[in-house]
């Protein structure tokens, strides 16, 4: 009787601690950020989500002249792209003129940029397998 109870504790905690190793925590920073205007919102998305507005993992840092930092908390270990804009105005979300070409400051990670368009996911994924800082500079 008191080997099982021990068993069960020991393999509770072992779950619970397997649990926690799990997740990870990412900080993000937003280097080149030209006015302290407005916010920078920060997302990090699955490939399915990425240069979309339904990313699962979203803040919105108050802007600072240089630069910002923003923390992810308890993010499951995979294959991510983190991508950012400047909201300025405050308007909820990326401004964007003719050919839908960004008004806003952005940034991506690995500092990724397209050719003739946007970048790709292949270009601005990184792994999460545990807590990591990502740095990234914003183009205006």
């Amino acid at each position: 009787m008191k080997s099982t109870t021990i068993y069960r504790a020991v393999l509770a905690l072992a779950v619970l601690s397997a649990g926690h190793a799990w997740a990870a925590d990412l900080s993000v920073q937003i280097k080149g950020v030209k006015s302290a205007q407005g916010h920078i919102v920060i997302d990090i998305c699955t490939q399915k989500t990425f240069l979309g507005d339904q990313c699962p993992q979203t803040v919105r840092v108050p802007a600072q002249i240089g630069g910002v930092e923003a923390v992810f908390k308890d993010l499951p270990p995979g294959i991510y792209a983190m991508q950012a804009y400047h909201d300025e105005k405050d308007g909820g979300k990326m401004r964007t003129g003719l050919f839908g070409i960004p008004l806003d400051g952005t940034a991506t990670s690995n500092d990724a940029s397209g050719s003739f368009g946007p970048p790709t996911f292949e270009d601005a994924k990184f792994e999460v397998t545990g807590d990591a800082t990502i740095v990234a500079t914003m183009r205006y």
